[in-house]
């Protein structure tokens, strides 16, 4: 199996310096970003195409879909970390903001942690990111896929492949954030049925391998 996972276009909101929620859509950009990325599926063997159910990932998947001749099944598993719906929407220098990021730094190294005990924690998001490589593995073994998801989760895609599964959390923390994925670029991982291994194959590609 191929997985090719797609970060998601640009939005006016992230540009804007505004925390983006989950109704936030593709601005101009974005939407020419995704035409872009599609075009770079065309002729490939693609067998499935997946989005995680934000408006911005699905914008995104509709270029691809339109390319592909596939239609789109939302992955209620494959969202961006769910952060205090409080900060959804606000600019990045109001005090409630502020707050965050410092209550966000102070408890780096606490899987547990959400903002004001609402929204997700980074344990939950790895939770969430196991699944999906499990329901890939076990339901789509020979199968290339095609995923719209977001950086924040596909870092985590990208740690648990990479490091051992005993690795310290610290470890896992700093890895993943080393992964930044520009808007629709491509992180692409291999499947081998046979040794039931994931292996992370490029990150930040600009077309599939």
């Amino acid at each position: 199996m191929k997985l090719f996972v797609v970060r998601h276009g640009s939005t006016d909101a992230h540009a804007q310096g505004l925390r983006q929620g989950p109704g936030t859509p593709l601005g101009e950009k974005g939407r020419l970003q995704a035409k872009t990325v599609a075009e770079k599926f065309r002729g490939l063997s693609i067998d499935k195409l997946y989005s995680s159910d934000m408006v911005r990932t699905m914008q995104t998947a509709d270029a691809i879909s339109e390319v592909l001749g596939l239609s789109i099944t939302v992955h209620p598993q494959a969202h961006e970390l769910l952060k205090n719906p409080i900060l959804n929407g606000i600019e990045r220098a109001n005090t409630e903001y502020q707050q965050f990021e410092i209550e966000s730094k102070a408890n780096e190294l606490n899987p547990n942690w959400k903002f004001k005990s609402e929204g997700e924690s980074s344990r939950e998001v790895m939770a969430r990111a196991e699944f999906v490589l499990s329901d890939f593995s076990s339901n789509h073994p020979e199968d290339n896929i095609v995923l719209v998801s977001h950086n924040i989760f596909m870092s985590y895609l990208a740690a648990l492949v990479c490091l051992p599964k005993d690795a310290p959390y610290d470890i896992f923390n700093f890895f993943r954030r080393t992964l930044n994925s520009a808007n629709c670029s491509i992180m692409q991982f291999d499947y081998d049925k046979k040794l039931n291994k994931w292996t992370l194959m490029g990150f930040n590609l600009s077309e599939p391998r």
